[in-house]
């Protein structure tokens, strides 16, 4: 069994009863794609492509894939938006919401038409590799922060070394609670988990450069996604196990 890390370990012995010596740690190999990560398109010219703007903050909201909502996440865009215009805080007030949809459900968004608001896409995803990564970056790279309530796009957003909301609600409860890596997430402390209306103090802090977090991020790209070493390839890691596993069966 190929596994990320030793919480993984740990909870494939204890639920599986699968002995440790039967597992290896390689890390995720999804995120070998940022190590090391492209150069950023400059904010200038991503911004004037999603129609934000250059000097004022984003804050980007990612919409999962969960079938328990559907895919339709949207409403908390409207209600983030309206927390921001209600702020005292200029800051929060000037601050723009990006939009990305899980592609599966873009179809759920493209309602939205709310001032401070953009989607990414526009249109439709393209589909080919360099140009959806290349967004996908661009989108976290000039975020001050990513929001959302489940999604893999926050690993991402911790290896850049973006600070994560993981907004908390009961009626989505059971695709957090219930979903093993989100809770090796909040656990590790490596995200703020918080209601919709506890998220504007969290920015203001971060807008003012406390980050409480930071320490706690890094540690969780060290320990839970990249145990071998930041510079060492999960996809090569498998790779690696994988003829290592080959030549024991062949071997007479």
């Amino acid at each position: 069994f190929l596994l990320w890390n030793s919480v993984q370990v740990k909870n494939i012995k204890k639920h599986q009863g699968v002995p440790s010596e039967r597992t290896r740690i390689v890390g995720v190999n999804t995120l070998d794609q940022w190590f090391p990560p492209p150069a950023p398109t400059p904010r200038k010219v991503f911004c004037e492509k999603h129609g934000l703007w250059e000097g004022e903050r984003i804050v980007s909201f990612f919409g999962g894939s969960s079938l328990m909502t559907l895919g339709d996440e949207s409403g908390f865009v409207y209600k983030l938006r309206d927390i921001f215009n209600q702020s005292r805080d200029q800051r929060l007030k000037k601050t723009q919401i990006l939009v990305r949809p899980h592609p599966r459900y873009r179809k759920f968004y493209g309602k939205i038409n709310l001032p401070g608001v953009s989607i990414v896409p526009k249109d439709e995803f393209r589909w080919e590799q360099h140009d959806f990564l290349q967004t996908l970056y661009d989108t976290i790279y000039h975020s001050e922060v990513i929001i959302g309530v489940n999604t893999s796009v926050m690993l991402d957003a911790i290896v850049m070394d973006k600070p994560v909301i993981s907004v908390f609600t009961d009626e989505y409860i059971h695709t957090q609670a219930d979903t093993p890596h989100f809770m090796e997430l909040i656990d590790s402390g490596a995200s703020y988990l918080k209601k919709i209306d506890e998220v504007a103090p969290v920015l203001t802090d971060i807008f003012d450069g406390k980050d409480e977090l930071r320490e706690a991020r890094r540690r969780f790209v060290r320990e839970h996604l990249r145990p071998l070493g930041l510079d060492v390839s999960a996809g090569e890691a498998i790779a690696d196990e994988t003829e290592k596993l080959i030549a024991e069966r062949l071997t007479p």
